[in-house]
């Protein structure tokens, strides 16, 4: 969640203004595929725009993420299932203030804790960033 939900760095604005699909897929890789249970499960989350899909969007409208607190809880389920609460601090770049949304979402992860299934549910503040 760090990696998905902080920034967007100065590395990632380089690469996306350079523009090379392939600089941005390495950078996916390189932050969030060791995660993830198997190549299978790593590809869902990025073709789904939960990789650095989020960060692309907040710097389509100039803004920036920092993640302030991380609330997480086992589900009664018999697998390994976490529902998680982030508290994400958002900020007009250039602009003194920001505002904190909360950020739900849940994790399924292997015998390993490595990430099988990954869902952050944002779409309410990318709607917001919009506006």
């Amino acid at each position: 969640m760090q990696n998905a939900l902080n920034g967007p760095d100065s590395e990632l604005k380089e690469i996306y203004n350079n523009g090379e699909i392939r600089d941005l897929m390495q950078y996916d890789k390189d932050n969030f595929e060791e995660y993830f249970a198997n190549k299978t499960s790593y590809e869902k989350f990025v073709n789904t725009n939960q990789g650095i899909g989020i960060l692309i969007q907040a710097m389509k409208y100039d803004y920036n993420f920092k993640v302030k607190n991380i609330k997480y809880e086992k589900t009664e389920s018999e697998e390994i299932i976490y529902d998680f609460t982030v508290e994400l601090e958002y900020q007009k770049e250039g602009s003194e203030t920001s505002q904190v949304e909360t950020v739900t979402g849940q994790a399924n992860l292997d015998d390993e804790h490595k990430i099988e299934d990954f869902l952050i549910r944002i779409g309410e503040l990318l709607s917001k960033l919009e506006n």
